[in-house]
């Protein structure tokens, strides 16, 4: 486990409110990663296929 996993991990055990935000923040920031790679990615489909002359 990485040191940034461990020190996650130990702060949510003591603060509750970290916790909760903390999972919260992590789910709404995939949502959002998700979308962005799935706009470029049909951007990246649509102007790939331009005809050569």
């Amino acid at each position: 486990m990485s040191d940034l996993k461990k020190y996650i991990n130990k702060r949510k055990a003591v603060d509750a409110a970290f916790a909760h935000n903390y999972d919260k923040g992590y789910g709404e920031f995939k949502i959002s990663e998700m979308l962005k790679r799935a706009r470029i990615d049909a951007y990246t489909r649509r102007f790939s296929h331009k005809t050569q002359y």
